[in-house]
């Protein structure tokens, strides 16, 4: 409503198309996201892993859009972005059952997540048409986040002394 007011009359969905098309990193960013958590993938991870759940009142598709809003929409805070959605009448659950419903997820289903949608990432990753050395083909290849963790206790005995932070 704000923007309509705010932009002389322009509709949101224009205001949104004009921004994806200023932005072509956004739209990418929201179109990766689409294709590593489509609906049609979260359903079937939920039915291979859903142990004793049920989706009654919140679907695993709909609690992976409410935590990734969450994150991207509201600075992290799961609160602030499952009560926003309880507003714009996206969720109709209480927020307690959103937290109940995260609590009770079965390990594999998050394990399964990931690894499916890492796979999916993995798919739209050009390829270097590099290949690695002959000395170093047995090793596995793994691509991992470079964040550091600041602040981390050294509480394993060798790691006390050396100086430094621990890379995730």
């Amino acid at each position: 409503a704000c923007f309509t007011g705010c932009l002389g009359g322009v509709g949101v969905e224009s205001f949104e198309r004009q921004v994806l098309a200023r932005l072509p990193l956004a739209e990418a960013v929201w179109v990766l996201l689409r294709h590593v958590a489509s609906d049609a993938l979260l359903a079937r991870l939920f039915e291979e892993h859903r142990g004793t759940g049920s989706e009654r009142d919140v679907s695993f598709g709909l609690l992976v859009r409410l935590v990734a809003d969450a994150l991207l929409d509201h600075a992290g805070s799961g609160r602030q972005g499952f009560q926003a959605a309880r507003e714009a009448g996206i969720l109709t659950a209480t927020v307690e059952a959103v937290y109940g419903k995260l609590r009770r997820l079965p390990l594999s289903l998050s394990q399964a997540f990931l690894r499916e949608a890492t796979r999916r990432l993995r798919e739209v990753l050009p390829g270097n048409g590099r290949e690695l050395s002959p000395g170093l083909r047995r090793f596995r290849v793994v691509i991992v986040d470079g964040k550091k963790l600041k602040n981390l206790p050294k509480r394993l005995k060798p790691l006390r002394a050396v100086t430094g932070k621990v890379l995730a």
